[in-house]
């Protein structure tokens, strides 16, 4: 006995100098980028504890000593390896990255759409590519950065809406199928890039990542350009219609002289709703929850200059979705939810319903009201039509592929309809139940997402929310590639905002 304790009092300061290490030190660089604290698992731990009893001396013989320092050193070994430190190369090269997309994405967005709308579409696609490269250097923040439930809740809605209108052809009239199909060949790769560009955002690594500079950039842009249109009586917007028909030759001129307003005014209108929805996020990122009720009652007015009816709309909408909140707070955004989803829930009969009461509540002559009885006409005919397929719905585009017109041709005059101008109808009338309960749960995700967000941010974002709404449920088609395109980059930014507020 005293022997052995002889024995372990000789080996105890060299066992005590070898264990002076003690477990792996957390590393501040490390720390920062993943934002947790990273410990060994509990298996690595008590492996440990029982290498340090053996190499004090709790051993029978010299031999299991080293035996036990061997296995203690290749256990430490083990801990450094699976908590290998990232390269600073790695650590900024994924933030940077990760900028590369929100800078492309806050510059262009509130003013590509004048120029060409369906830039937006090639503009999605090097922000995705962006953030996918900021994946490989950071693969470990990626992982570490989980979204909230109701984000993801929103991406796995929109992802079954793609998946279903995807498929949608093969149910629809085999009339129409060549049609429906080309359709979703077009709509399909945009759908697909606003999921993988929303995951992304929702867990790129964001350190350093500035949004507000290069959004106050894409914004002034935009009111440089609609100033400059404006007070040269529309001569931008005449070269652009005029370079788009004819290209650039010696009749530019001519041509562009000779169009009449109703030529070229609805590619204005395009591009002020996208700037509307860009100012509203610049008045978000202030950090005032006062800023975008001041912001959108500006916007109001200056949608009066415009021939954009829809920005005026959309303006409206948000500033009443923004003062509710800020007088009600969490109440208020649960109050907007439920009438969102009440709406788009009961479309087959609310539809009817509102072309019956604007009827009665709208009868002058002016071109305001000619547009909202005209829009009011289309929505209550196509709604009678979702009885026909109630479930699964006609198929991607069926008014567009289908061409007859079912309405009274009272306000509006073509035959056939290019687009349905409402999310709310032509999700049912394409996708039926399926497709209005999935919209369902894409919007309640993202008021709940709101709810999580800061409260300083909780009135714009719900603004923006309403406004995206009001925008796709009064203009164009949902299948438009380069219109979802402008949507899906404006979320991601939100998202983005989000992030680095607070939770999203």
């Amino acid at each position: 006995m005293l022997a052995q304790r002889r024995r372990r009092t000789e080996h105890e300061p060299a066992a005590r100098q070898h264990l002076a290490l003690g477990p792996p030190r957390q590393h501040p660089v490390r720390d920062r980028c993943t934002h947790g604290e990273v410990l060994p698992s509990s298996h690595s731990i008590n492996r440990y504890r029982r290498g340090t009893a053996l190499a004090r001396g709790d051993c029978a013989s010299g031999n299991e000593e080293l035996a036990a320092r061997t296995r203690l050193k290749q256990l430490r070994r083990r801990i450094r390896r699976s908590q290998k430190v990232p390269s600073m190369t790695a650590i900024r090269l994924g933030p940077r990255l990760a900028q590369t997309a929100v800078i492309l994405m806050a510059l262009f967005l509130p003013w590509l759409a004048f120029p060409s709308d369906r830039a937006m579409a090639w503009l999605i696609a090097p922000a995705v590519l962006a953030f996918l490269a900021a994946w490989v250097p950071g693969r470990r923040e990626f992982r570490a950065s989980r979204p909230g439930l109701p984000l993801i809740l929103a991406i796995a809605a929109l992802a079954a809406i793609t998946l279903l209108a995807l498929l949608s052809p093969g149910w629809g009239e085999s009339t129409y199928r060549p049609g429906m199909e080309k359709l979703a060949g077009r709509a399909g790769p945009a759908l697909l890039a606003g999921i993988v560009l929303l995951w992304c955002a929702a867990r790129a690594p964001l350190d350093g990542v500035r949004l507000r500079p290069w959004l106050t950039a894409g914004c002034s842009i935009a009111a440089l350009i609609a100033l400059a249109d404006m007070l040269s009586g529309r001569w931008l917007l005449r070269l652009r219609l005029a370079v788009a028909e004819g290209g650039w030759d010696g009749a530019l001129l001519d041509r562009a002289n000779s169009y009449e307003p109703a030529d070229f005014l609805a590619r204005f209108n395009d591009f002020w709703m996208l700037a509307t929805l860009a100012l509203t996020l610049l008045a978000v990122t202030s950090g005032r929850r006062w800023a975008p009720p001041l912001v959108l009652a500006a916007l109001m007015a200056a949608s009066l200059l415009t021939i954009s009816e829809t920005s005026l709309v959309m303006a409206l909408a948000g500033l009443i979705a923004a003062l509710l909140v800020l007088a009600a707070g969490r109440a208020g955004v649960l109050a907007i939810m439920a009438s969102v989803l009440a709406a788009i829930l009961t479309t087959p009969w609310l539809f009817p319903l509102l072309d019956r009461a604007t009827g009665a509540l709208f009868a002058g002559g002016s071109t305001l009201t000619h547009k909202i009885r005209e829009r009011s006409e289309i929505w209550a005919a196509l709604a009678k039509t979702v009885p026909e397929r109630f479930w699964l719905g006609h198929g991607i585009g069926y008014q567009r592929v289908h061409g007859d017109y079912p309405g009274p041709n009272v306000f509006y005059g073509p035959e056939g309809i290019w687009h349905p101008h409402s999310i709310f109808v032509q999700i049912w009338q394409d996708l039926g139940l399926a497709g209005a309960a999935l919209l369902c749960v894409l919007a309640g995700g993202v008021f709940l997402a709101i709810l999580r967000a800061s409260p300083v941010l909780r009135p714009g974002f719900t603004a923006l929310a309403v406004m995206v709404l009001a925008a796709l449920g009064a203009a164009h088609s949902i299948w438009l590639g380069w219109w979802l395109c402008a949507f899906f980059m404006l979320a991601a930014l939100a998202v983005v905002l989000a992030r680095r507020e607070g939770e999203a």
